[in-house]
């Protein structure tokens, strides 16, 4: 059954009532026929008519009512009777405009609730935006729908999914943003096209009559628009605009979520994959350092993303000779963990690759440098700090390219190790010198990136150097271990459960002998 139909069946109960009720008051036969009069609606009553006029429900004519006497037409009685009917008539059309919005604005509640029972059960985002379609047909007693995605980027509208309409029928399936009708709805909020407008000719299906249109819209900006066609000459009532925007609303939900559930689902991969590359390629690593060194060393590593950016490293690199490089990446997690891989690749190249010449830690950071700054860009640098252990000699040879100064503890008195060089990566042609220290057995050199020196605690206060200090001269300790427990046991207190802003590495090296 039609909508306009049914709106009839509503309304003919009340207003044949309402006829024989004036009829015994005026004298004369007043009758409502269903129907136009060029539809066919006729009969005796119809034939005899002394007065009769059209009843409008809406847009629509709901039929006839018609007065019929047994007296002249000039009768005074007549007369009054024909100007009584004139109010009445006007009375049943109010009235039955009335019962036919709320009897549409009932069944648009009704389609409103069923639309939200059953989108969430669509097996498919086509099945979904079909029901959708469905429902703006039906609400607003449209012929067919189609929906256009935006393209805010490629400034475009394109065709995207049509319902009882093929794809072919709809002009210009994919329209440029500023000569579109798709951007006036956007801009206006709504936007009804007239087959009679030859402007708006082009842009409607061959069939339809009117066109409407709203835009699907988010909080992140325009989606696309959502149109409904008509085969009727008609006007488009702003209760049939609501109830599309209605429609669009709920569109705009189920695209959102859409795209939700594939981000999400894009972001449960790497996340997968970040934590095997983790568990992979972790911050630190140690090469085959022989146990009769006893040299001790221990680590302490944590990451504020899935990836790094800290390099921990220890090579021999000759007799009782263990390189040690920490560094720390500019950037937070797949960018500096890329500006570390790079390094750590470097660095592991040109150890594997030295000659037998002596290992001179200066040129060996500045040929670092230079492999950094071919194969990164100039804003992707790092600091480095990297040193050659002795443990024949009891000596420390250093370099340090930006890196906070390590700490050396001997007898229980700290010394700040001096800083020195260039950030690696910034320039390839500079120049890096080293230091030689002395070292005593049972020196404790401890190295750390400013993750740990730059944390935070709960009143905003950092950790800082002086923060690794305390804690070791504040406690009891005898090996590496013993020492790195100490000193993060001291951060994780300073930070109070706050999440660390920075990766932080610290490397504890213990000279054997007392």
């Amino acid at each position: 059954m039609s909508s306009a139909s049914a709106d009839q069946t509503v309304v003919l109960p009340w207003i044949a009532d309402v006829c024989d009720r004036v009829s015994e008051a005026l004298g004369c036969r007043l009758e409502f026929r269903a129907g136009r009069a060029t539809d066919g609606v006729a009969g005796p009553a119809l034939e005899r008519a002394i007065w009769q006029r059209a009843v409008q429900s809406g847009e629509d004519i709901a039929g006839l009512l018609c007065l019929t006497s047994e007296r002249p037409p000039n009768d005074p009685q007549v007369c009054r009777a024909i100007g009584t009917a004139d109010v009445v008539a006007d009375l049943i059309a109010r009235l039955a405009t009335a019962e036919q919005r709320l009897e549409r604005r009932g069944r648009n509640v009704t389609t409103l609730m069923e639309l939200g029972r059953t989108i969430p059960q669509a097996s498919s985002l086509t099945a979904t935006v079909d029901k959708l379609l469905s429902a703006a047909t039906e609400l607003t007693s449209s012929w067919s729908a189609a929906f256009f995605l935006a393209d805010p980027l490629a400034l475009t509208f394109r065709l995207r999914q049509t319902h009882r309409l093929p794809a072919s029928a709809v002009p210009e399936p994919q329209r440029v943003w500023s000569m579109s009708p798709d951007a006036v709805a956007m801009d206006r909020g709504s936007l009804v096209l007239q087959r009679n407008d030859p402007s708006a000719e082009a842009w409607l299906p061959a069939q339809s009559a009117v066109g409407m249109a709203v835009p699907i819209t988010s909080s992140a900006g325009p989606l696309g628009t959502l149109w409904c066609f008509d085969r009727r000459h008609r006007t488009v009532t702003p209760t049939e605009i609501q109830a599309l925007q209605s429609v669009a609303a709920q569109t705009a939900t189920v695209l959102e979520r859409t795209v939700w559930m594939q981000e999400s689902a894009e972001q449960r991969r790497l996340r997968d994959e970040l934590q095997v590359a983790s568990k992979r390629h972790p911050g630190h690593a140690f090469g085959p350092v022989p146990v009769d060194w006893e040299v001790e060393i221990a680590v302490r590593t944590a990451s504020a993303a899935e990836l790094g950016g800290d390099l921990c490293e220890l090579w021999p690199v000759g007799p009782r000779r263990l390189l040690a490089a920490i560094g720390d990446a500019v950037g937070h997690s797949v960018p500096a963990a890329m500006i570390m891989a790079v390094a750590r690749g470097s660095l592991r190249t040109l150890i594997a690759s030295r000659d037998h010449h002596p290992f001179r830690i200066e040129q060996f950071v500045q040929r670092l440098n230079e492999a950094l700054c071919t194969v990164t860009r100039g804003e992707q640098f790092m600091t480095l700090f990297c040193c050659v252990l002795d443990l024949d000699e009891l000596s420390l040879t250093a370099t340090n390219a930006g890196h906070p100064q390590p700490i050396l503890i001997r007898n229980g008195e700290p010394a700040v190790l001096g800083a020195h060089g260039l950030l690696l990566g910034i320039m390839p042609e500079t120049a890096y010198e080293s230091t030689r220290i002395p070292l005593k057995p049972g020196d404790t050199l401890v190295f750390f990136t400013d993750g740990l020196s730059e944390a935070m605690s709960r009143t905003q206060e950092q950790f800082r150097t002086h923060g690794v200090v305390h804690a070791l001269q504040a406690a009891s300790w005898n090996t590496a271990e013993e020492a790195a427990d100490v000193v993060w046991s001291a951060l994780q207190r300073h930070q109070s459960g706050t999440r660390a802003a920075d990766d932080q590495t610290l490397l504890v090296v213990r000279v054997p002998g007392r």
